[in-house]
């Protein structure tokens, strides 16, 4: 017989025999390499019986790679994966009830459907079972922890699943008789370690489907053993994830009581709890000493009122009066002042050798051009008593119009540009081509961000958009080969096409849930974007959109998609918005649209009552 033939007729027989007749096949069919799903549907369909009938006979939930023998064995004619449990097979321990990866079910409850193999070993029909009952579950979970053999059940990933899915009694019981989370997993949350699939990825996918009230048990359950002092790690993964209950209260609150701080943008938050209008937040960003700063309160006061929200602004001027020290306050401004005004300043004639630069009429400056010979630049706040308060087209860029040979060479060697705090728009091209610029800010009072203003900055790594930014050009960071990260600001409405065209390190991206179409070629060639949460809001996905994005793994789209646009060809097969993203699967709602177009053009998906 074959691997996968055995593995059918032991699964088989935990599925339709009695105990004793599962014994005498295990002892008949010796030791099988793949058994370890056997192991799982017999805590899930049969009982404590069964499974100790497994154990008798050797099968244990420790197993090797599966994914050879999932594709053989499960894969059926029309590509859909049925194939219960793919992640850990111990997961018939944790309550029936929760989401699953690798279930292929549109039709069938999670609970009760599974695919079972005929006699060859091959994918033979969908058959219904009834999940045994919590307090049968429960023996079996005892069993296996009065063996407490960690090559026959990890008790330690057993707690970690059971916290991560919420099922209390699970994690009450494991507890009770002293199991707490395994150093390597704890290392991970923390991030003292590189976070993998399994004990970050899969924590942040079952955020998901939590209520606020289980993520706040969930969170200071797996706190207990990470040790004293610290704190689970922030990821975007993380960030989007929780997104749903992020600013209510008590979640807000746990947050910053378990997760470390330090990766979180403190002011950006706190400009989204104003636009939100949640002012009881406020007081918990006090409580752990978000406003300390005076100059960021005083920006917070200005922001909440040019916005409207006037419950936030009595708020903050309220905590204002009532914690700070006016006068002190204003003898630090004073004293600052007078050591800007005594300082030898550069004069106009001489900015003039450095800076190109126009006057506005309304008397700010624009600078035009840099002529200096630093590759570590700040651009100053004030020249000839006008204030910069905007990047002009191609200002720093080497592709500029009328300069000289040597100094457009030079541009293309400039390391570090700073912006100062006045700047409130940057042109187009500002920016591009500075193949060496590695890192630049932009400031806080930016509104508006020019057409292919990055482009072509190849080792820029990392960037930051504020959220005052309502407008982002066309092909912003095209040709940022070296990009990895960037943030998006709240309350943009479109990503325009070619944004991200040729950002090959690309890895994460968080689409705010204010955008309302993707244009084409977005992320074009993309290729080391594995995973795009498409928020709900998105109407509409332009053709080319994630064109070439080779390494995308997982898409999903939203409820709110209407339209999806194809490039189209006379006598030629349409390509679709994914064209050549041969891995991807995506999640979509059933019966949405996002659903009738995946089926339309063949591309691989799961459906959801939501996602």
């Amino acid at each position: 017989m074959t691997e996968i033939e055995k593995v059918a007729e032991l699964e088989h027989s935990v599925l339709f025999d009695s105990p004793r007749e599962l014994d005498r096949t295990c002892r008949r069919l010796g030791n099988i390499k793949y058994s370890s799903r056997a192991l799982g549907l017999a805590c899930k369909f049969r009982g404590l019986e069964w499974a100790k009938a497994l154990v008798k006979n050797n099968v244990v939930f420790r197993y090797s790679d599966m994914r050879e023998f999932v594709i053989k064995a499960y894969v059926t004619p029309d590509k859909k994966l049925y194939f219960s449990l793919l992640d850990d097979f111990m997961f018939p321990l944790v309550r029936p009830d929760i989401r699953l990866r690798g279930m292929a079910y549109p039709q069938k409850s999670i609970r009760d459907s599974i695919l079972v193999l005929d006699k060859g070993g091959h994918a033979a029909s969908d058959k219904e079972f009834t999940a045994v009952s919590e307090e049968e579950r429960l023996k079996c979970a005892e069993y296996f922890i009065g063996l407490n053999d960690k090559e026959i059940c990890d008790l330690q990933k057993l707690l970690y699943l059971a916290i991560t899915s919420c099922d209390l009694k699970l994690a009450g019981l494991l507890r009770e008789k002293g199991v707490t989370l395994s150093q390597s997993a704890c290392d991970m949350l923390t991030g003292e370690k590189e976070q993998d699939h399994y004990f970050f990825w899969n924590f942040c996918h079952k955020i998901r489907y939590m209520t606020a009230e289980e993520f706040i048990w969930a969170v200071r359950e797996l706190s207990k053993d990470l040790g004293q002092g610290k704190t689970v790690n922030i990821s975007t993964w993380f960030l989007d994830s929780s997104r749903k209950y992020f600013y209510e209260p008590k979640a807000f609150e746990c947050i910053l009581e378990h997760f470390n701080q330090k990766k979180l943008n403190k002011k950006k938050t706190m400009e989204e709890i104003i636009l939100l209008d949640k002012t009881e937040l406020l007081p918990v960003c006090e409580k752990h000493g978000w406003l300390k700063m005076p100059k960021k309160r005083d920006e917070l006061i200005r922001f909440a009122s040019d916005n409207k929200k006037t419950e936030c602004t009595a708020w903050l001027l309220e905590f204002k009066n009532r914690t700070a020290d006016l006068n002190a306050e204003r003898e630090r401004a004073e004293k600052k002042l007078m050591r800007e005004l005594n300082a030898n300043p550069d004069s106009i004639t001489e900015l003039k050798k450095v800076w190109g630069f126009e006057r506005r009429e309304d008397g700010a400056v624009i600078i035009t051009r840099y002529k200096g010979k630093l590759r570590e630049i700040e651009v100053p706040e004030r020249i000839g008593g006008g204030t910069v308060k905007e990047i002009g087209e191609t200002a720093f860029s080497p592709d500029a119009l009328r300069i000289k040979s040597e100094h457009r060479e030079f541009l293309t060697t400039v390391t570090k540009i700073t912006l100062p705090q006045t700047v409130e728009a940057i042109g187009d091209r500002a920016f591009y081509m500075c193949k060496g610029l590695t890192e630049i800010n932009i400031p806080d009072n930016v509104k508006k961000i020019g057409s292919n203003a990055f482009c072509c900055c190849e080792n820029l790594v990392s960037i930051d958009i504020p959220a005052g930014v309502g407008e982002i050009g066309k092909g912003v960071f095209a040709g940022c080969k070296s990009l990895v990260s960037v943030t998006l600001p709240y309350g943009i409405a479109e990503i325009e096409s070619h944004s991200f065209s040729g950002c090959a390190c690309l890895r994460n991206i968080a689409i705010p849930p204010t955008v309302k179409k993707i244009c084409k070629w977005a992320f074009n060639q993309c290729v080391s974007l594995e995973e795009v949460i498409i928020p709900e809001g998105v109407e509409e996905i332009e053709m080319y959109a994630f064109w070439e994005c080779t390494g995308l793994k997982s898409a999903v789209l939203p409820l709110s998609l209407k339209k999806i646009k194809n490039y189209t060809q006379s006598g030629k097969t349409p390509q679709t918005a994914f064209h050549n993203a041969e891995n991807l699967t995506a999640s979509v709602t059933e019966k949405s649209y996002a659903e009738k177009y995946c089926k339309r053009n063949n591309i691989p998906y799961k459906a959801c009552k939501e996602v």
